[in-house]
């Protein structure tokens, strides 16, 4: 019995094009991964882009909370929770945000307090043990004329809360005002629900209004670490070399097995 692997390899690609089109779209992939890692094993730094997408989450997810602002509990709420998130690891963020109506803030000269983080998940903390339940939010209310205004104000306020959630940026993306008048008007204390979620007790003795945060196209200045860039060159090297077999046992398949049209010719050379 002769074999032809090239007149196999040949009559294979003819009469299969669908599988011709999955073969190349696996060299195509091959080739893809082997890009990829490499660029993971020559490249200093990779910025992680899963800290931006959670940036722009964490702001869509506060811009969902009613706040209130008053003085009623101020020492005992704050004390608890700061008692309930230790947090060794903490960062600052800077960010612009706008108040809705500025008389609900025209009577404080500061303002502390925690902007809760129900039913708010990072994707790039999945793995963290116990999941926070606040961050804690601070900002000095600005000079706001003494008639009345219920227009929004835009503010620079100061979002506190873990390393692993909050992103870095190089940059602060607004410089906070100091108020000038600290001395003469008392601190407010903030508190936040979701605007879904139903709370009788909700800010009793304030009024209630909406923080809005504008999203920034800033880039964070977040870095894979050094064992999760290991774990990704592995996982693509393992890949490429798993693409790289299949394409082989195709490759190899094609030119061994034998095509209809050669049994064919050898039966009739038999008959013959």
């Amino acid at each position: 019995m002769v074999s032809y692997p090239v007149q196999n390899l040949s009559e294979f690609l003819k009469n299969k094009p669908p599988v011709v089109i999955f073969l190349i779209c696996l060299v195509a992939l091959a080739v893809s991964t082997f890009y990829f890692t490499f660029q993971m094993e020559t490249d200093g730094s990779i910025v992680n882009s899963d800290k931006q997408h959670d940036w722009l989450e964490m702001i869509k997810q506060f811009n969902k909370l009613d706040i209130c602002i008053n003085t009623g509990t101020w020492t005992n709420e704050i004390q608890t929770l700061e008692e309930n998130e230790q947090i060794t690891d903490e960062i600052s963020v800077f960010t612009q945000a706008s108040i809705a109506d500025s008389n609900i803030i025209q009577s404080w000269s500061q303002v502390d307090g925690f902007l809760t983080m129900q039913g708010w998940l990072p994707i790039s903390c999945q793995d963290a043990a116990t999941p926070i339940k606040n961050v804690e939010i601070q900002f000095d209310v600005p000079s706001l004329p003494t008639t009345r205004n219920t227009s929004a104000v835009d503010i620079c306020v100061t979002i506190r809360g873990p390393a692993g959630y909050l992103p870095y940026f190089s940059k602060p993306l607004c410089t906070p005002e100091k108020s000038t008048e600290s001395s003469k008007r008392p601190k407010g204390f903030l508190t936040s629900k979701l605007s879904k979620v139903y709370d009788p007790q909700f800010c009793n003795k304030g009024d209630v209004t909406n923080m809005v945060f504008q999203p920034t196209k800033s880039r964070v200045d977040n870095y894979l670490s050094d064992d999760v860039k290991t774990q990704i060159y592995v996982h693509l090297v393992w890949c490429s070399y798993f693409l790289v077999f299949v394409i082989f046992s195709i490759i190899l398949y094609a030119i061994l097995k034998k095509s209809e049209y050669w049994k064919e010719k050898e039966q009739s050379a038999r008959l013959l």
